[in-house]
This record gives structure tokens, sequence and C-alpha cells, in this order.
């Protein structure tokens, strides 16, 4: 039982979704990432105590790293919407991602977190590995993809 102004936060189950396809062969350590490389809005002090806000709409793009397994399902279907972004850039169908975390409070209390990412486009080459100590990452496909803007819900 937890004790009286303890919080504690549950997760697990989560999942990724681009383009409504679930991705299910997800690697070890951190296989799905959101990160935002961008400020949402900036502030710097003028002269004679002035202070100037101004909102950065480069804070809305956000980047995905997904760890998944090398020549897998969802390494497959990704190569497929790469090849589809490099022959064609103009006709590449935006890639849209779901990324759902499921945050339970301990007491039976379940509430999602959502990120909704719109407007992805693979910005990286797709990163590999090969080691002759036998290192486990030398089987996965490290995806790097940037969306140009998203949303964050919790439900």
């Amino acid at each position: 039982m937890a004790q009286k102004g303890l919080t504690v936060s549950l997760s697990g189950d989560d999942t990724v979704q681009l383009n409504n396809q679930v991705i299910s062969t997800m690697a070890n350590q951190d296989p799905g990432h959101v990160t935002f490389p961008n400020e949402l809005a900036t502030v710097e002090q003028g002269k004679n105590g002035t202070t100037i806000y101004a909102q950065n709409n480069m804070g809305f793009v956000a980047d995905l790293t997904l760890r998944l397994l090398l020549a897998g399902i969802d390494d497959q279907y990704l190569n497929s919407l790469l090849q589809q972004q490099n022959t064609a850039f103009s006709d590449f169908g935006l890639i849209t991602c779901v990324f759902n975390k499921r945050v339970g409070d301990g007491k039976g209390n379940i509430l999602t977190v959502v990120y909704q990412l719109n407007g992805g486009i693979f910005s990286k080459g797709v990163e590999v590995m090969t080691s002759a100590r036998g290192d486990v990452n030398q089987s996965v496909a490290v995806w790097l993809l940037r969306f140009g803007n998203w949303i964050r819900l919790v439900q």
C-alpha cells in the first residue's frame, strides 16, 4: 500500500504505430524514443529590465528513434517506405506516428499518455553495426525519423 503523499507511476504496455501499423519487433535497450530538438519558446533579457518572449515554431519538430530487429517485419516495412521516399520524394506520403504510454497509479487507475506525431520523413539513413565480440546490437536496425508537428494528450 502506498504511503500518504507518495506518488507512484507504473508504466508498461507501450505501443508505437506508424501509419496505423503497430510496431512489434522492437529491440533491446530503449527501442522507442521521442525527442524534441528545439525549444518551444525563447526568452531574453533586454536593456533596462525589459524581457522579450518569442514562440519558436521549430519547437513543434519531433524526432523518433526506433531500434528494431534487423530484417524483422517492421524493419522491412520501414525499408519499403524509405525506398518510396528516396525514389520519389515529391510523391512520398508523410508518416504519422502514435506513441502510447499506459501509466498506472498502483490503485488500478490507468491513464494513457499519447504523443501524436505528424508529417514524418526519414531524416537519416538506417544505422547498423558489426561486432567481432558478439555484441547483440549487431542485430539491431536504428531508424531516425523527423516529424513536422506533434501534440501530447493525457487521457
